[in-house]
């Protein structure tokens, strides 16, 4: 009876995979499931062509509570007077961040990397607005990964200050603007405030200024684990920090360090390392002019 239970879990789960995996190919114009629900966006100035996003509302409704309040209010005494809809106008969204958002929902692959954070911040309202937690999630992960110069960090401060009804947005876009700071000025307070001194003195800017400099002292680089980065920093063995990702120094360390797994020997000598081939490396000379820190 345990076996049979176990074999009839790994079934659901195998089947749970499939589904998803198969769901993406509705939206496929060769899918002979036809869609049942349209949404409509307002026609840019000057253009006739009407855009639209078409889904299923079966899939929408298991993907978000109010997509199944909207799509199917049973219980009109508490949800007002929507009337099942095959067609709906959305006001407070682009027709492609709500296509995005769709692709999401149906497990589509999408590449991340070429999102914005303005681009990000639509889809966080979106994935706020209709409670998908999934998205919100994903958003925030892609956010982290966004690079920014600094000639681009008070906009993105901006940023984060007009979505600031949104915590956790504002807080990883804030993160991001930190990060960007303390690598150009190798996490010098001095040099951030003279960086500040050359903008306009606004109370908008003042407000970015006090919680940027908050963040300085409290956020650690996500590479070398510290308050004050390394980047750029020689490799000692005072510093090892095990998982960081390191550079060689050319003409002396190996050309395909990757990241630092462990020192090697008493005292420590030498270490062992990842390789960008996957591969590891051991008895690494671990001296300051032979790799240093490469946090960004």
């Amino acid at each position: 009876a345990y076996n049979c239970l176990i074999h009839f879990y790994k079934r659901k789960i195998s089947l749970s995979m499939m589904a998803m995996l198969n769901v993406a190919k509705c939206l496929d114009s060769s899918s002979i499931i036809p869609t049942d629900v349209r949404f409509v966006f307002n026609n840019e100035i000057g253009s006739e062509i009407r855009k639209e996003v078409k889904a299923h509302k079966f899939v929408l409704a298991l993907a978000s509570n109010v997509f199944e309040k909207e799509l199917y209010p049973v219980l009109k005494e508490f949800y007002g007077t929507l009337k099942e809809k095959d067609e709906i106008k959305i006001v407070d969204a682009s027709q492609e961040a709500f296509q995005i958002m769709i692709y999401f929902i149906y497990n589509k692959h999408m590449d991340w990397s070429k999102f914005d954070i303005s681009y990000l911040s639509s889809l966080y309202y979106l994935s706020d607005y209709y409670d998908i937690l999934d998205l919100k999630v994903k958003v925030l992960s892609s956010i982290s990964d966004q690079k920014v110069s600094k000639e681009d960090v008070l906009g993105v401060a901006n940023l984060a200050e007009v979505h600031n009804l949104f915590p956790p947005f504002s807080e990883a876009i804030y993160d991001v603007a930190v990060l960007c700071l303390k690598s150009e000025f190798g996490g010098s307070f001095e040099a951030v405030v003279d960086f500040f001194s050359e903008t306009e003195p606004t109370e908008t800017n003042a407000v970015i200024l006090h919680k940027i400099m908050a963040r300085m002292k409290a956020l650690k680089c996500k590479n070398c684990k510290q308050i004050s980065c390394l980047d750029g920093k020689g490799l000692t063995s005072d510093n090892f920090v095990p998982g960081a990702r390191v550079t060689w120094v050319e003409g002396k360390g190996h050309s395909m360090i990757d990241r630092l797994i462990a020192t090697q020997g008493e005292p420590a000598k030498a270490f062992l390392a990842s390789l960008i081939d996957g591969t590891t490396c051991g008895k690494l000379t671990l001296k300051p002019n032979y790799y240093k820190y490469k946090c960004y």
